[in-house]
């Protein structure tokens, strides 16, 4: 993973401060689309394990 971009010294005290993080990343209403995501898994079909990296 990458480090992050900035650091905030300041605890986090009230919900909505979570919220204006999640919120600062959103894209405008009018550029909503509809979509799907998945995610893909590997691994070993001999026990179902994950592959070794």
């Amino acid at each position: 993973m990458s480090s992050p971009s900035h650091v905030a010294d300041t605890p986090i005290t009230d919900r909505s401060q979570l919220v204006e993080v999640l919120a600062s990343g959103e894209k405008p209403r009018a550029q909503w689309r509809i979509g799907t995501e998945h995610e893909k898994f590997g691994f070993r079909l001999d026990d179902l394990r994950p592959p070794t990296f």
